[in-house]
């Protein structure tokens, strides 16, 4: 290695891989939810939510990622619940419509369709309701694949937990 090419693995390389590792808020959701032991099932939408499940310990890690919040303080809100703790789960998949024309009319047709595209995703995804005054509901972003899993995982799990 030249030294280019050093300066540029310690200026660029070394401190994102330091991000990752230290500062993700993922990276901590794993370490928080795996710290008492390890988990049976984990997922983690990076930058947005994340949920656990451990049939060992009856508890339910949760976490929820603002970005503000991730890039200020390197983690985002991670709560356990007791299984008795959770009260109800729900998966909700939107579709959003599609909005064609042509000409001029297609350019604000697209900026329609990805405004609908967006808040479809945004109200997608796996809701979990726990007893907690300060937090009664969490939003788990995943794909419609992810929240027939999550949903089967809890239903085995809290319900006979």
């Amino acid at each position: 290695m030249n030294q280019i090419q050093i300066i540029i693995a310690c200026v660029v390389v070394i401190p994102v891989f330091v991000w990752r590792l230290l500062i993700s808020p993922t990276s901590k959701f794993k370490i928080y939810a795996t710290a008492a032991g390890p988990v049976d099932h984990i997922f983690q939408n990076p930058g947005k939510a994340g949920i656990a499940v451990s049939k060992a310990r009856s508890e339910l890690y949760l976490m929820d990622c603002y970005p503000l919040l991730a890039l200020l303080i390197g983690r985002g809100v991670m709560k356990t619940y007791r299984f008795q703790e959770v009260r109800d789960w729900s998966i909700n998949d939107v579709k959003a419509g599609r909005v064609f024309a042509v000409g001029f009319a297609a350019l604000s047709a697209m900026g329609e369709n990805a405004r609908a595209s967006a808040a479809a995703a945004a109200d997608s995804g796996l809701f979990v309701t726990v007893r907690d005054i300060e937090r009664p509901e969490w939003h788990i972003w995943m794909k419609r694949e992810q929240q027939k899993k999550w949903f089967e995982i809890l239903t085995q799990f809290v319900n006979r937990g």
